[in-house]
């Protein structure tokens, strides 16, 4: 995607933070897909289905303090989860030259729907 759309893919798909953050490592290309991958998983533990309004931004990866992967949600996609009432997500990405894999687990209480945890 990014040889073939260039910075349209990268504004399209990622905050300037994580287009800076995975471009400092020797290869981006792997952490930036690790980190589409894990808004796609994201997106589907929310339930998001296409025409909801979803966006690939409303999902950030974003380095914790201690190094850690987690994800900040906004818009529709931080609305929807206060819905169904996710108060936590837990990400682990992984890659590796060619392959790039995320995990997420959404926990929470959808009969009390609470804000997202910042």
């Amino acid at each position: 995607m990014l040889e073939r759309h260039g910075k349209r893919f990268l504004v399209r798909c990622f905050s300037e933070e994580e287009v800076r953050y995975c471009m400092t490592k020797r290869d981006g290309i792997p952490c930036l897909a690790a980190r589409l991958a894990a808004k796609e998983a994201c997106f589907k533990a929310i339930g998001g289905r296409r025409g909801m309004g979803l966006r690939w931004r409303d999902f950030d990866v974003v380095m914790e303090d201690d190094g850690t992967p987690a994800l900040r949600l906004d818009g529709a996609a931080s609305e929807l989860a206060q819905r169904i009432g996710v108060l936590k997500i837990w990400l682990s990405v992984t890659h590796e030259e060619q392959w790039a894999a995320a995990v997420v687990v959404v926990t929470g209480n959808p009969s009390e729907p609470q804000r997202l945890s910042e």
